[in-house]
């Protein structure tokens, strides 16, 4: 599972995009910047509890 915010200008949305565009890699995306994970807590506490049921 990979969180990225599709504005971050620390970690590059495209180049995280084409790192792993053939990996079995859950993507979660936040339309934020960096800490766009902080911005949406109970958005990414459920994708997070998702992604341990499975």
């Amino acid at each position: 599972m990979m969180v990225v915010g599709s504005e971050d200008p620390v970690l590059e949305y495209n180049t995280l995009m084409n790192q792993v565009h053939n990996l079995n890699v859950e993507i979660v995306e936040f339309s934020g910047g960096h800490m766009s994970h902080i911005e949406n807590k109970k958005e990414l506490a459920y994708k997070i509890m998702r992604f341990i049921e499975k």
